[in-house]
Order: C-alpha cells, then sequence, then structure tokens
C-alpha cells in the first residue's frame, strides 16, 4: 500500500469515525431530554432513582466511548501527518530526477531521456511518489 492509498484509508476511517462521535453526542442529548421529559412521569423514589442511576451510567460510558474514540481520530490524525511527511521528504530528496534535460542534439537527449526514466523506474522509493516523479518528469521533458 503507497502513501496515497494509506492517507485516504486513513481519511475513510477518521470521517466514519466523526460520524460516529457525532451520532454518540446526539445520543447525549436525546438522553438529557428525556430525563427531563420523564421527570415528572416518576411516581414513586425507587423508580426515579433507578432511572436517574441508569442515566449515569449511560451518559459515562457515552462519554468514556466518546473521548475513546476523539483519542483515536487525533492518532488517526498524527498517522497522516506522519504519512504525509515521509511522502514529502521522499519526494523532495528524488526531485532532481525531474528537472529539464538540456540536451539541444535530439539523439543525445532521446538517450538521456530514457537514461533518467530508467532511474526513475527503478528508484527506491514508495510507489505514489515514484508514479508523481514519472509523471512531473514526462511534463518537464515531453518528446517532440
Amino acid at each position: 500500500m503507497n502513501y496515497d492509498e494509506r492517507v485516504r484509508v486513513l481519511i475513510e476511517l477518521k470521517v466514519d469515525l466523526s460520524g460516529k462521535l457525532e451520532m454518540m453526542e446526539n445520543e447525549e442529548e436525546l438522553l438529557c431530554r428525556q430525563k427531563h421529559d420523564f421527570a415528572s412521569a416518576w411516581s414513586n423514589a425507587k423508580t426515579e432513582d433507578a432511572y436517574r442511576k441508569l442515566n449515569e451510567a449511560v451518559r459515562k460510558k457515552i462519554k468514556e466511548t466518546t473521548e475513546y474514540a476523539r483519542d483515536i481520530d487525533e492518532k488517526i490524525t498524527a498517522r497522516i501527518k506522519r504519512i504525509e511527511a515521509a511522502y514529502k521528504a521522499e519526494y523532495q530528496s528524488n526531485r532532481s530526477y525531474t528537472w529539464r534535460i538540456a540536451e539541444i542534439d535530439p539523439i543525445k537527449f532521446k538517450q538521456k531521456y530514457n537514461e533518467r526514466l530508467n532511474q526513475l523506474s527503478y528508484l527506491s522509493c514508495d510507489g505514489s511518489v515514484k508514479t508523481r516523479l514519472i509523471k512531473e518528469f514526462r511534463q518537464n521533458n515531453f518528446l517532440k
């Protein structure tokens, strides 16, 4: 899996997780509203106390789960940043391969073009970086 694919998967996970976080926050709000709605409906103290304890337990569990999900979200964000930094570092360190070939003679230009393209093809780096480098090389050195 190359850098681009990893980032794409992590972003999808992050989006899914943020949807779950929003859902949990909505559930907590609903629980708070229900407590107020049902407060007058309780007829004896035992039932009211039981509901209060249940409400507190559910709210506590929602809060714990939300905090856990937020922690995961932060870790995903940190991982995405590390992957993007690695991508950028690899790209910057190999970017010189994409520069324009300064050659007027068409035969020598073609030879240098093929040599550089081979160097790029056998470059030991991530596939997404290699793809970008080859694309930029071809754009900078298009054959006539």
